[in-house]
C-alpha cells in the first residue's frame, strides 16, 4: 500500500528532500513504520510503499522533511481502510439497484397515464357524464358531484373560520343579490312568454277580451278602471325592478356558473364558459391548504 506526502517551501513544491515516514496502525496505535525514507516523485510529492499494510486497517502518521522548518517541515498522513471502502461500494451498488427499481416504477406510472382515455366518455347507463381518473376508470357523474360537494364543504368551513378579504366579501354579497334578481326576472319572463300573441274574443264570439299573464281571456266589459289601474301599477313595479338590473352583472354571473373554478395556492380563479378566459380572481387569506384543483361545471 502506497503512502504519499507533499512538501512546499513558500507555497512552491519542494524537491530534492529526503523525508522520513512515521506510520501508526489506528486500531492498536502501534508504530509500524519508523523513520523510513520516502522516494521522491516530482513537484514536491514523495511516496512510500508499505508492503505489510492490511487492507482492513486504517493508518495515520506524518512525514518529516528534516531540512524544512516551521509548519512546512511535517506532512500529515492518514488512510481509510479497504474494509470501509468496500462498505461504501456495497452501499453504492444498493443505491444503483434502488435506482433501477425506481425507474421500473416510473415506467409503470407512465404506462398507466398513457392508458387514460383522451376522448369523451359516458357512464354504463349511456347517459351520465363520466371523467376518467389516473387509472383510466370512469366514475359516474354522481361521484363527481360528491367530490365537488365535499371540496365545497371543506372550503366553506375554512372560509367561515377565517375572515375573507373585504373585496371578496363585497363581491360575493353583490353576486348573491344579482342571483336573486335574475331568479325573479326568470319568473317574469316565463309569465310574459305565456301571454298569447294573437287577438282573442270572448265566449260570446263578439266581445273584445284581453289576456292576463296566465293566458286567461277576460272580457272587456268585465274589466273596470280600478282593475286597469291595478294592472298598470303592477306593470310599473315590474318595470322599476327590471330597470335596476345590471345586465352585465347577469352575464358575469352566468359566466361564473358555466365556467371553471380553480383554487391555486392563495387564489380563487373563475374562468368564462370557454374554460380559458379568466374573468375574476380572488385572494384568499391562506395558501397551500389544498392542492390546486380545477372543476368543470
Amino acid at each position: 500500500m502506497y503512502f504519499t506526502a507533499y512538501f512546499a517551501e513558500n507555497g512552491i513544491g519542494k524537491t530534492l528532500l529526503e523525508p522520513l515516514l512515521y506510520l501508526y496502525r489506528v486500531s492498536d496505535s502501534v508504530l509500524v513504520v519508523s523513520g523510513e525514507a520516502m522516494t521522491e516523485v516530482a513537484r514536491g510529492w514523495y511516496k512510500y510503499n508499505y508492503a505489510g499494510a492490511d487492507n482492513t486497517e486504517s493508518y495515520m502518521g506524518d512525514a518529516d522533511s528534516v531540512t524544512l522548518t516551521g509548519s512546512e517541515r511535517y506532512a500529515p498522513i492518514n488512510t481509510t481502510s479497504q474494509g470501509e471502502v468496500t462498505d461504501i461500494l456495497t452501499d453504492t451498488t444498493a443505491i444503483e439497484i434502488d435506482t433501477t427499481s425506481i425507474e421500473g416504477k416510473v415506467d409503470t406510472i407512465n404506462t398507466n397515464v398513457n392508458a387514460i382515455p383522451t376522448t369523451a366518455m359516458r357512464g354504463t347507463d349511456g347517459v351520465s357524464l363520466v371523467v376518467p381518473d389516473v387509472a383510466g376508470t370512469a366514475p359516474t357523474a354522481i361521484e363527481i358531484r360528491q367530490e365537488i360537494d365535499s371540496n365545497s364543504t371543506r372550503l366553506d368551513a375554512d372560509m367561515t373560520s377565517r375572515a375573507p378579504s373585504s373585496e371578496y366579501d363585497t363581491e360575493m354579497a353583490r353576486i348573491t343579490a344579482d342571483v336573486a334578481t335574475e331568479a325573479k326576472q326568470d319568473i317574469i319572463d316565463t309569465a310574459v312568454n305565456a301571454i298569447p300573441t294573437t287577438a282573442m274574443r270572448g265566449t260570446d264570439g263578439v266581445s273584445l277580451v284581453i289576456p292576463d299573464v296566465a293566458g286567461t281571456a277576460t272580457t272587456l266589459h268585465g274589466i273596470t278602471d280600478g282593475k286597469i289601474d291595478t294592472v298598470d301599477t303592477v306593470v310599473d313595479a315590474i318595470k322599476a325592478k327590471t330597470d335596476t338590473i345590471v345586465w352585465t352583472d347577469i352575464t358575469f354571473i352566468k359566466a361564473i356558473e358555466g365556467g371553471d373554478w380553480e383554487v391555486v395556492d392563495s387564489q380563487m380563479i373563475f374562468y368564462d364558459t370557454d374554460h380559458v378566459t379568466v374573468i375574476k380572481t380572488f385572494d384568499l387569506t391562506y395558501a397551500g391548504i389544498y392542492p390546486s384543483k380545477r372543476v368543470s361545471v
